[in-house]
């Protein structure tokens, strides 16, 4: 079953230690925003993409089964947001206590 989840949330939450392991179990493709930068390119699939794109979660479903796209995103960025998931992204957010994010 091919899955695009957007995940997002605070901060040191455990959104990155979750990829991991999306990655690792199930073979997701796993995008961090936070390195890799808010457009996705990937010149062996073909792929130079933006959020923006309204075939944004089809094109990576084309080439991909499984993708977990992590965005901290602004609220500025809702409209995109909402966007993806009239695409079909699933979405997740993390949250924690602010003291435990920050230890």
């Amino acid at each position: 079953m091919k899955a695009f989840l957007l995940i997002t949330g605070i901060s040191g939450s455990g959104k990155s230690e979750y990829f991991k392991h999306l990655q690792s179990k199930y073979n997701f493709l796993y995008i961090d925003t936070d390195t890799q930068g808010f457009n996705y390119i990937d010149t062996r699939q073909g792929l130079n993409m933006e959020p923006t794109n309204v075939n944004f979660v089809k094109c990576f479903l084309e080439k991909y089964d499984s993708v977990a796209y992590e965005w901290e995103f602004a609220p500025i960025y809702l409209p995109i947001v909402i966007g993806l998931k009239n695409q079909g992204a699933k979405l997740f957010w993390f949250t924690c206590p602010a003291k435990a994010a920050f230890s």
